[in-house]
């Protein structure tokens, strides 16, 4: 099974002696995508986003946060149409707009980045910040989007505890 996904964390990965700098937010890759959104926090520090881009009822991007946070205040789920745009780098941030909201998830302790909103479209805007890492996974397995709502993590569980959330089969790599 070939799991294709990238972990970002605060930490600063070290080998051999040698660090990499990190990337400034000009050069950091970033992903615009639109379709239907599910938001859903699984338990009282994990939040899965995904968005079906191509209108299948498949997931097409995973976007998994762990927040340094017991209870990150964010609305119970959603479940609409909207955007998603990714910056990958140090900070991490995924900014989701739907429904007349804009809620911005970041690894920065207060996010700096500019909420792409030209015409104030968005007015809310919810910020979380001090994130442990965001996790972007592309899913190896098919997932229906309505198989999100399911998701809880599993009472009994031998793998990491921020691997023990299973949907269709896949166990979600939470960062942290």
């Amino acid at each position: 099974m070939n799991i294709r996904f990238r972990c970002l964390s605060l930490a600063v990965l070290v080998a051999g002696g040698l660090s990499a700098p990190p990337q400034t937010r000009a050069e950091a890759p970033t992903l615009m995508l639109s379709g239907q959104l599910e938001v859903v926090p699984i338990e009282r520090r994990r939040i899965v986003i995904g968005i079906d881009t191509n209108h299948d009822g498949l997931v097409d991007h995973l976007f998994l946060y762990t927040s340094s946070q017991q209870r990150p205040q964010v609305e119970p789920r959603i479940h609409a149409p909207g955007t998603i745009h990714y910056v990958e780098g140090v900070p991490a941030v995924v900014t989701v707009q739907s429904m007349g909201r804009t809620t911005v998830f970041s690894t920065a302790d207060e996010p700096a980045t500019q909420v792409p909103d030209p015409k104030n479209t968005f007015p809310q805007r919810l910020m979380l910040s001090q994130g442990i890492g965001i996790n972007h996974v592309v899913p190896p397995v098919q997932i229906r989007v309505t198989d999100l709502a399911q998701l809880a993590p599993e009472a009994s569980c031998d793998r990491y505890p921020q691997s023990c959330v299973k949907v269709a089969g896949f166990y979600l790599p939470f960062p942290g």
